[in-house]
């Protein structure tokens, strides 16, 4: 399938993170070591028909170094190398998949600290996807399917961050004929760069700062109205 691709590890990792932690002490490591090992396994599995000398990867390698004309790395990059001489571009790609990584390490952490209950995985879940496909060196409309069937695990704000970027990345779309409208493509190109874009680096801007508030004030990960039974499962553990 398209859509079931590396972007399932991260609700995996999760979702490891959440069973391990819902374990006794001292249990945990071994826990950790079945429920990891069975993943890897089953993935070694799936992938090993198609794993090949030149490229074990599978791709991945590769594709880590493409970027997307509508990603907010790229505009980022872009502003960068305008200013600085084509030299602190690369600071965008280092600091955007730092920041990815920062947001699931903190993601992972609080389900482990916090002995979530499952709707709290199933936002972490849309959390994770959500990051990855804004934060990503690759934006394609499709991506937003990642996180479609969580969005009613998620915050206003997440909620709205998910459907505003659809709501841009659909409308980047309505020329792709470059041969048959090279009028209406070009047109397509540059309102894509110049201003959906922008719209969706605003919207990763305004996703971030609400993940931070949740993060650093203990807030739920999920809709507003659940947090008396975040806080309620918590005093029970």
């Amino acid at each position: 399938s398209t859509l079931v691709k590396a972007s399932a590890a991260l609700p995996l990792l999760l979702l490891v993170v959440w069973v391990v932690a819902r374990r006794p002490e001292g249990t945990r490591l071994r826990a950790g070591l079945i429920h990891g090992g069975l993943a890897a396994l089953i993935g070694f599995v799936v992938a090993a028909p198609f794993v090949q000398a030149q490229d074990p990867s599978l791709g991945m390698l590769e594709l880590a170094g493409h970027e997307g004309w509508l990603a907010p790395s790229r505009l980022v990059r872009r502003a960068l190398d305008f200013v600085s001489g084509d030299t602190l571009g690369v600071i965008a790609r280092i600091g955007f998949a730092a920041a990815l990584l920062i947001c699931v390490v903190a993601l992972a952490r609080r389900l482990a600290r916090n002995h979530a209950l499952a709707a709290e995985l199933g936002a972490a879940w849309g959390w994770s996807l959500i990051l990855l496909m804004l934060l990503g060196p690759v934006l394609l409309p499709w991506y937003v399917a990642w996180s479609l069937p969580l969005a009613w695990l998620l915050p206003r704000v997440a909620r709205s961050v998910l459907i505003g970027t659809g709501l841009a990345l659909a409308v980047s779309q309505w020329t792709v004929e470059p041969t048959l409208f090279p009028d209406a493509y070009d047109a397509n190109v540059l309102v894509g760069h110049y201003v959906l874009t922008p719209v969706v680096l605003a919207l990763t801007g305004w996703l971030l700062l609400d993940l931070r508030r949740r993060i650093h004030g203990r807030l739920p990960l999920g809709p507003e109205a659940d947090a008396a039974e975040v806080a309620a499962a918590g005093r029970e553990e």
